[in-house]
């Protein structure tokens, strides 16, 4: 009976914790585009947001000259270039309390293939990883992805 009990228990605690894990992040990332109309290989700026939709205190980390390291894109023809053009970078905490938000612009860079068959608009997410660069995602925490947005490519 008490090997019954604690296998139940373990499977209670296991069961629980992939519901924890499966909780939405606590901070959201949300993305707005002041241009909705770029060139073809045109760097275009995104307005982000990191919000604090929890109800305590949260810290997010941010890279102060290195931001877009900590971005990746959902869709291919979407390019955050890494910025390694910084002289005194340092990995600071930014702490939000409920309902506050750390706005930050962010360079991007839209790039269509030639040919007739690439799109002429871009629908693309951003996902934001709260660790050293975007690489650590795969090892680290997951992207916390932003909204879904559209910008007009011409050639």
């Amino acid at each position: 009976m008490n090997i019954r009990n604690a296998l139940i228990t373990a499977l209670l605690f296991c069961i629980g914790g992939l519901a924890v894990n499966g909780q939405s992040p606590q901070i959201q990332v949300e993305i707005k585009l002041p241009k909705t109309t770029v060139k073809n290989h045109e760097g275009f700026i995104v307005l982000t947001a990191l919000r604090n939709i929890s109800n305590v205190e949260k810290q997010v980390r941010v890279w102060s000259c290195s931001y877009p390291n900590q971005w990746g894109a959902d869709n291919p023809y979407i390019y955050v270039p890494y910025d390694s053009d910084c002289m005194k970078n340092a990995f600071g905490l930014v702490k939000l309390k409920p309902g506050e938000s750390y706005k930050r612009n962010l360079p991007v860079r839209v790039v269509l293939a030639s040919g007739d068959s690439t799109p002429k608009s871009v629908t693309f997410r951003l996902g934001y990883v709260n660790e050293r660069q975007w690489a650590l995602s795969t090892n680290g925490s997951p992207p916390i992805w932003s909204n879904a947005v559209t910008v007009s490519v011409t050639r």
